[in-house]
């Protein structure tokens, strides 16, 4: 079976990487929905990601953190600023300072829907990992603040295509 989702991800040359930068920024599509949402957006790629959005007439629907980092609350509110519709959020975490809750539009609860289009993700919770870091599973894509594996928290982002055997719940 065709998926509906294609994912794209941007990812800097190490030699030009900041401190200051997550260093990989991913753009999941709904292709049927024509609806988008970006995790963990980074200053680097945003004219990359408006280009994109507009060349595909996407409806940027939400930006999601896996991490607490001052560059993307910088990005998500530029981003926000072109693409109105799009909602920032985190999934919350027992680790979550509740003074940084209020630099997003959402505070998303473990296993809380998060809508696109006729498919849906959900905000998992991260136990055992370090401040601010979240999940969220579209389908078979599972994005992790700290993780390549669901069950391993060392690391930054990234996002791992998991087997339908390996699907978490």
């Amino acid at each position: 079976m065709h998926s509906a989702l294609s994912l794209h991800t941007f990812e800097p040359a190490q030699a030009h990487l900041t401190d200051d930068q997550t260093g990989f920024c991913y753009l999941l599509v709904h292709t049927k929905a024509s609806r988008c949402v970006l995790v963990d957006p980074d200053e680097a790629y945003l004219e990359q990601i408006c280009a994109y959005v507009r060349q595909h007439e996407l409806c940027l629907s939400w930006i999601l953190h896996t991490r607490l980092a001052s560059c993307q609350m910088h990005s998500a509110a530029k981003l926000k600023s072109v693409h109105i519709c799009a909602q920032s959020a985190i999934a919350d975490s027992p680790n979550l300072p509740p003074d940084e809750c209020r630099r997003f539009d959402r505070v998303l609860q473990p296993h809380e829907t998060i809508p696109l289009g006729a498919i849906s993700g959900r905000a998992r919770d991260a136990q055992g990992a370090e401040c601010g870091q979240s999940q969220y599973l579209f389908d078979r894509y599972l994005f992790s603040g700290d993780s390549l594996q669901p069950a391993d928290f060392s690391g930054c982002c990234h996002v791992e295509m998991l087997p339908r055997q390996r699907l978490p719940h």
